[in-house]
Parts: C-alpha cells; structure tokens; sequence
C-alpha cells in the first residue's frame, strides 16, 4: 500500500482535507463552511486534485500563471538566473 504524505504545514493540511472531504460526497460550498476559506479557493484545490491526483496539492512553489513547480526545481531558477547574468555580464 502507498505511504499517505503527512502535511508539511496547515494550509497543505487543509488542501488534503478538503480532498478527502469531497472524496466522501461533501458539496464544495460545505466543504469552504467548515473548512473557513471561499468556494473559489476550494474549487481551485479540487480542479488541481482532480488533474494531477492528491499530488497536486502537496507543497511547493507557483508561478504567477498558477503552474505548480516542485521545491526542488524551485530551488534551480536562482541558480540559473546567477549563471545567466554570469553569462551576460561577459558579453557586454
């Protein structure tokens, strides 16, 4: 059986509750009610959840257009920005 991932924080725990709340046939707005966020915010973790599976609402970083990237290549766009203007100070 597959090891469940414990929340790292209380608004991925809330994320995953809202998931398992619907999995269990709680209407969204009922879902926001006791959850104490709006029916967007659900409706946003639950459309996620359904394209990319529990997954989807586990941490990490996302871009301004709403795309989820992981920590792990969240921690590279430093990186790659310093080599980049790295690159470009030698040009110039």
């Amino acid at each position: 059986m597959k090891e469940e991932h414990e929340p790292q924080d209380w608004k991925e725990g809330r994320r995953l509750r809202a998931w398992e709340l619907w999995q269990q046939g709680w209407k969204q707005k009922d879902i926001a009610t006791a959850l104490g966020v709006s029916k967007g915010a659900v409706r946003q973790w639950l459309t996620r959840a359904k394209v990319e599976g529990r997954e989807g609402l586990l941490g990490g970083k996302f871009l301004s257009d709403g795309r989820r990237i992981s920590t792990s290549a969240a921690l590279l766009v430093p990186r790659r920005s310093f080599i980049f203007m790295t690159l470009l100070m030698t040009f110039l």
